[in-house]
């Protein structure tokens, strides 16, 4: 049950986020500091889809959260470097009891991304990943309500 809760949760997220996602990530940082568009936009490996099933397989909801019954997006923004290492990670938009905190170990655990490139150079992209939390519990109750 807990799984389907979370396809669902991230189906529902993908549908709605990939787009905006997807622009975001077609631009990145040239040599002078400036933000430019580029031909290959910055990707996790696999793509989207992959991401979103990383994010669904490896996240755990925080404890305190659920004691709270705290929901809510997370946003984290990262520097994707031109190796496609990921730095900078920082939470700009918090929901507490523990969510930031897992929010930013999902993404530090993630593997390399595909960097941005411009001309068939890499380039260093910033990006902010939403990262949804949503109680178990209050999911599982009206799931059981339909």
């Amino acid at each position: 049950m807990k799984n389907l809760f979370y396809l669902c949760l991230l189906f529902t997220f993908a549908k709605v986020s990939a787009q905006n996602f997807q622009a975001s990530c077609r631009k990145a940082i040239n040599e002078n500091g400036s933000m430019v568009s580029v031909e290959v936009a910055a990707s996790f490996p696999g793509g989207y889809a992959a991401m979103f099933d990383y994010l669904k397989s490896n996240l755990q909801y925080p404890a305190e959260a659920s004691e709270k019954r705290a929901s809510g997006t997370v946003f984290v923004a990262l520097l994707i470097t031109e190796t496609g290492k990921l730095d900078k990670i920082s939470i700009r938009q918090s929901v507490g009891f523990g969510c930031d905190e897992e929010a930013i170990r999902l993404i530090q655990a993630m593997p390399n991304w595909i960097p941005a490139q411009q001309n068939g150079k890499a380039l260093r992209t910033k990006l902010m990943i939403p990262i949804p939390f949503e109680n178990p519990m209050e999911q599982t109750l009206a799931l059981n309500k339909r």
